[in-house]
């Protein structure tokens, strides 16, 4: 059965603008999808030519991105000729304007607090002592200690548990004298060193032959930690990635400024990013975590219900649907296939957000700036005239920026950003009574 014209009109329409969406980028995904709902909405009127929906969404896009008329010049020869008003508004001028320079680069900030931490190895602990709260934790600390000076803990899924302290100073001599680590933890605790991984990019594969990831190391000085290579999956691929960790902070950001040498070559270097591998946990199937923190059931990949037998590889061989008596279902989202298929839904979703994070990555770390000291807030005594409450003034609460939000207001002043919805809607009203002036 076929569909009315204005229903194949509508789907038309819908997948053109699915398709310039995507081409915006990922942090103005938003504003660029709320604008082409808009769109849809007012160019699917029986009165609304198609011209007229080419010039809406062409300037829909110049108002969304600040772009300037010469980023669409320059393609061919005679669009270097024709001037940008006399020529049509066509979906390839759109598409060549969304490919301006416009990313920003990015600076990981690590916390200004990390300089103030302290990471202790938790091995060897009690039942009794792994379910401490945090303020037990810390109370246990400063009767440990002889300075004091610790405000928070902080306990991780390894089992280990991150100290803070109030100053620099503080933390410094918790470094130097680490007897407290034994009387608030047990005998077998230790300080674990905080370290900054970094991804040295470009390694032939051929200078790699022979040399051990204790080699490279040592080549490499005392500022490193640890060195992992990390081959290509594809055979023919010539070149390699490791994954460096240095024991400062200054170290790292060194190395992302300045390259990394070795062997009288120097390599490109960028902050090591989880997010732009997408992990998978073999315990139960889900993307984003890995098996060595996973606290859910363990469930078989082939079939999705529970492991059978001692699970794993062992487990995986008694599955029913080696026979055929039972057929596979996904443990992640429950498709006709195993949890670790390239059709998965849930790993193509994963993927595609590791590359479009790719591009917004950051390249280097920002600099260590001093931080200020922090003290524990008293709460305020009342006086003899008051009444016992305590009352404060209103403020306005602003939400902290996010890491996006300062990309798009550094891309994008705020004289250049989007403008409001009345003025898109006005500005189709516009459109759709003079269909004739489009031409």
């Amino acid at each position: 059965m076929t569909q009315p014209p204005h229903q194949q009109y509508r789907q038309h329409v819908k997948a053109l603008l699915d398709a310039l969406v995507t081409l915006v980028p990922t942090d103005k995904y938003t504003v660029a999808q709320g604008l082409a709902k808009e769109i849809l909405q007012h160019s699917t009127a029986p009165a609304f030519p198609e011209t007229a929906l080419k010039k809406v969404v062409l300037q829909g896009v110049r108002e969304a991105l600040a772009v300037s008329p010469p980023l669409f010049q320059g393609q061919q020869q005679h669009h270097q000729q024709t001037p940008l008003q006399a020529r049509p508004a066509t979906w390839a001028t759109v598409a060549a304007a969304t490919t301006g320079p416009t990313q920003v680069p990015v600076k990981a900030a690590p916390p200004s607090r990390l300089a103030r931490e302290v990471l202790v190895r938790g091995a060897g602990l009690s039942a009794s002592l792994a379910k401490r709260t945090p303020q037990e934790i810390v109370q246990a600390v400063n009767t440990a200690s002889v300075t004091k000076g610790a405000i928070a803990a902080r306990k991780l899924p390894s089992g280990d548990v991150v100290i803070t302290f109030c100053t620099d100073q503080a933390k410094q001599w918790h470094s130097t004298n680490l007897q407290w680590i034994q009387q608030a933890f047990s005998t077998q605790a230790t300080e674990a060193k905080r370290t900054t991984a970094v991804l040295v990019k470009g390694l032939r594969k051929s200078d790699l032959q022979g040399v051990t990831e204790a080699t490279f190391q040592a080549d490499l000085g005392p500022a490193v930690e640890t060195v992992r290579f990390r081959a290509p999956r594809d055979p023919k691929a010539t070149r390699a990635t490791a994954l460096v960790a240095f024991k400062s902070l200054e170290e790292a950001r060194k190395a992302c400024d300045q390259g990394l040498l070795w062997r009288a070559q120097l390599f490109d270097c960028e902050p090591y990013w989880d997010v732009l591998r997408p992990t998978q946990c073999y315990k139960c199937w889900a993307w984003g975590h890995i098996q060595r923190y996973c606290q859910k059931q363990a469930l078989c990949g082939r079939c999705g219900t529970k492991a059978h037998g001692e699970g794993g590889r062992a487990g995986e061989a008694q599955c029913p649907t080696h026979s055929g008596t039972a057929a596979c279902r996904c443990a992640g989202c429950g498709g006709s296939h195993p949890a670790w298929a390239r059709e998965c839904p849930k790993k193509q979703k994963a993927q595609a957000t590791a590359r479009e994070a790719y591009q917004y990555r950051p390249r280097t770390f920002e600099p260590t700036q001093p931080t200020q000291p922090t003290q524990p807030t008293q709460p305020t005594q009342p006086t003899k005239q008051s009444d016992g409450f305590q009352y404060v003034t209103s403020r306005k609460r602003a939400r902290p920026a996010t890491p996006t939000q300062q990309r798009i207001d550094q891309a994008f002043p705020r004289s250049q950003q989007q403008p409001a919805a009345s003025t898109i809607s006005q500005h189709l009203a516009r459109t759709a009574q003079t269909p004739q002036a489009q031409h």
